[in-house]
Formats: structure tokens, sequence, C-alpha cells
């Protein structure tokens, strides 16, 4: 790509008007540094966002299930609809003792078939009630460290739904049978959020203390980890995953997105971001 056509793409992302861009003289070895940095900029912006989709499909989220399923299905439906480059993919994850703890699907950006794979998933009974989030944690962290290898560039979100807890949780209120194949969820917990971009965990809970505990699992200190209740999931993911990717990507739109956001919302999803709230233009 010309140097000339860089320039140009380059405002256009950052909001600058093409009276505004002046053009300057660099020294010669000056220009392929910042061409070759504007390029790398385009490309980051270009890049795929792959959103993955978990959730608890045990017998104790049965009561939830529908409303789960139909949350999915509208967070996955706008981002597709409103985030350019979205692809997403759907997992349901048991427990052990039941044959294949995990359901796995490929990335799509078809919304036909991201409803396809929501009711693909088949449920499981259960044992104990701590499930296997541990594995779960453990699979999705190699997941995202492929994703980053065949997808360069990419940003990828784990959206983590559930009403349990892992297996041996300080803590733990619930019975416990312990992970057979002695996973640590702290562990792998901190390796899945190393490697994904964001991740939010959805509490579906109607239990104070099982909430706390969940809560426990997100480091608050980390902008880009955060506990939702799933009844602000549909209401709040959307927005604030497209917020999150374009402060990676663009930061200097996130306000005009906040913006255009109905009011009271646009302060919240800033809140979770640790913004501040959108100035009125």
């Amino acid at each position: 790509m010309a140097e000339e056509d860089i320039l140009k793409r380059a405002n256009r992302v950052l909001g600058v008007a093409s009276s505004q861009a002046t053009r300057r003289e660099l020294p010669a070895g000056d220009i392929e540094e910042v061409v070759r940095s504007l390029q790398g900029s385009l490309e980051a912006r270009d890049a795929p966002f792959l959103v993955r989709i978990v959730y608890d499909i045990t017998l104790s989220m049965e009561r939830y299930i529908d409303v789960v399923k139909q949350n999915i299905k509208a967070v996955g439906e706008e981002l597709l609809e409103k985030e350019k480059g979205t692809h997403l993919s759907v997992w349901g994850i048991g427990d052990h003792w039941e044959g294949t703890l995990l359901q796995t699907n490929n990335y799509t950006t078809s919304q036909e078939e991201f409803s396809k794979q929501i009711g693909g998933i088949h449920r499981f009974d259960g044992v104990d009630d701590a499930e296997a989030y541990e594995c779960a944690f453990k699979r999705l962290a190699v997941a995202a460290y492929d994703d980053k290898k065949n997808y360069p560039g990419s940003k990828i979100a784990t959206i983590f739904i559930g009403d349990s807890l892992p297996h041996r949780m300080k803590g733990q209120i619930f019975s416990d049978n312990g992970c057979p194949d002695g996973v640590d969820y702290k562990q792998e917990l901190l390796k899945l959020t190393s490697t994904t971009d964001l991740f939010y965990f959805i509490g579906c809970s109607d239990r104070s203390m099982a909430t706390s505990l969940q809560e426990s699992l997100i480091n608050a200190d980390d902008p880009n980890q955060k506990f939702i209740h799933l009844g602000k999931m549909v209401e709040d993911v959307p927005p604030l995953l497209i917020a999150a990717i374009k402060l990676m990507r663009n930061p200097v739109s996130v306000q005009d997105y906040l913006r255009q956001l109905p009011p009271g919302q646009g302060g919240r999803i800033a809140g979770y971001l640790a913004l501040p709230p959108p100035s009125q233009k």
C-alpha cells in the first residue's frame, strides 16, 4: 500500500479530517518507521474479534437454561451486527464421570450457524454440586493460545456462564468430589486470563454465598475481567464487549461510541472499563 494511502486511511480511523491533516517532511529513515507503525495499527483494527461463549449445561442450570440460551443468542446477534470482524463459538461444559466433558464448536460469522451451535449443545446430569470449571479453564486457555497463533493480531473474549464453582475452591459451599485429574482451578484460570484479552464470568446463582465466591474468581484490579449477573447479560455484555474492543483497537473512538448508548448506559459501561463518563458534545 502506498504511503499516501496509508496516511489517508489512518486519518479516517483516527477521525482526522483531510483539511486538518498537514503533511510534514520526515527524514528518510523515519518515513519507513511511520508507515510500518500505521500499517500495524490498521491491521490491528481489522483483525478478527474472537468471542467464545461457554456455559454450564449440568442439571442445576436447568431452571436458567432457557434464559441463558436466549441471552447467548441475543448477545451474539448484536455483536455480529454491530462489531466488524466478530467470530463466535459456543461451548458447553459438563462434569466429570459423564463421558464428554466439553462440547465445542468452531468459530462462525453466520447467525444461522451460531443459532445451530446453541441448539446443538445437550445437557448433562452432573454428580456433585461443584462442576468441572477447572478443566474448562484449562481447555479454554489452550484454545486461546492456539487462536493467537492461528489469527495473528486477533483479540479474544471468553464469556463463561454458570451457577456453580470449580472443584476444590476454598470456601466451597456445595458437595465437591474433587477433580479426578488433579487440575488446579487457580493455576488454570490464571493461564486463561493471561491468554484471553477479555474474561467475563456471568453468574446465574440465586445464592448470595455462591455469587460471592464466583465474584472472587475475578481479579478486580484487571479492567479486562468482569463479573456480571445473568440479569444484566443482554443489556450490558454486547456494549461492554464492543467498547472494550474499540478501546484496544482505536481508543479515540470509545467516547463517541459511549455517547451513542442510551442515557445512563454509556456511563455504566464506562464504569466497567474504568473510563470517565462520556461527555456530551
